[in-house]
């Protein structure tokens, strides 16, 4: 977690560009986070954490209903996943490809 004050000024998308190209180096080509996740938002409870990893390129696979209890508000986990990037290179090509074979079939 990052604290209030260095919030929004980049650094978690530099640690998160970092921990990709370190990830690649060791064959690993799948990330995963957990978040938690508060049905209302409070002084002490928000979702940008969500927002952030939305921001990044992560997709919510997953969401389990009042799985933890904290500040008085019982919370929700949502699981999120992220591809790293050669492997989004490739499907990103494969559906070009297949929208290019779609257009071609059509004429």
């Amino acid at each position: 977690m990052i604290g209030h004050v260095s919030q929004k000024c980049g650094l978690g998308r530099k640690l998160y560009e970092t921990l990709e190209v370190k990830l690649q180096e060791m064959g690993i080509l799948n990330l995963y986070a957990c978040i938690a996740y508060p049905p209302h938002e409070d002084k002490c409870l928000n979702k940008s954490s969500a927002e952030f990893h939305s921001h990044m390129g992560f997709v919510k696979v997953g969401k389990i209903h009042q799985c933890g209890y904290k500040f008085g508000h019982w919370l929700f986990h949502l699981f999120y996943a992220f591809v790293c990037f050669i492997v989004r290179v490739i499907y990103f090509l494969f559906l070009c490809d297949e929208i290019i074979s779609l257009i071609v079939s059509d004429v």
